[in-house]
């Protein structure tokens, strides 16, 4: 029963790290095309944004985009709702074959001119590789109960046995054999 608590609590620890190392990763990566987007308009201006928002949207590099305007229209993206607030939220949109809506994970900045610019990536491709990673950790602490329970019982069974040995030679002895 040990053997099994130590493998749940060690799947538990290492499914929660992993899910920790793939968000902060996820927003990173975020980030990191906010800020080459930012570039863009550094070196062409605000009135190319859009056109490379959908140049990168075609190309799909496994982001998602929203640019709104200062009256809060959208001007460019797919990723769709009202985003008010700077910094990470939630955002809804539609999936890269547009015909189911899901959710996002995008973070929020304004430009120069007050428009919006959102940067996302879909939470789905985050969840099946958590999934994927939860049945790798459960297939492999099975794997690894299954031998333990398979070692014990082959190291008891020859245990079991002497102590057999031991308490049949008792009773021998209290029936004075």
């Amino acid at each position: 029963m040990v053997v099994v608590l130590a493998f749940a609590l060690a799947g538990y620890v290492a499914e929660a790290s992993l899910k920790h190392i793939t968000q902060q990763s996820t927003r990173d990566h975020i980030l990191g095309e906010a800020a080459s987007l930012d570039d863009e308009v550094v070196q062409k201006g605000l009135t190319h944004l859009p056109f490379t928002i959908a140049k990168r949207s075609r190309l799909w590099r496994g982001f998602e985009y929203r640019l709104a305007d200062a009256r809060g229209q959208q001007a460019a993206g797919n990723l769709t709702g009202p985003v008010t607030a700077t910094g990470w939220n939630e955002s809804e949109g539609r999936s890269r074959d547009g015909r189911s809506p899901t959710r996002y994970i995008a973070y929020s900045h304004r430009l120069s001119d007050g428009a919006m610019l959102t940067v996302g990536q879909d939470l789905a491709v985050q969840a099946g590789e958590m999934r994927a990673i939860g049945q790798a950790l459960l297939g492999c602490g099975l794997l690894g109960v299954a031998v333990c329970v398979l070692l014990s019982a082959v190291v008891t069974r020859s245990t079991w046995r002497r102590i057999s040995a031991i308490s049949a030679a008792a009773d021998a002895v209290a029936q004075g054999r």
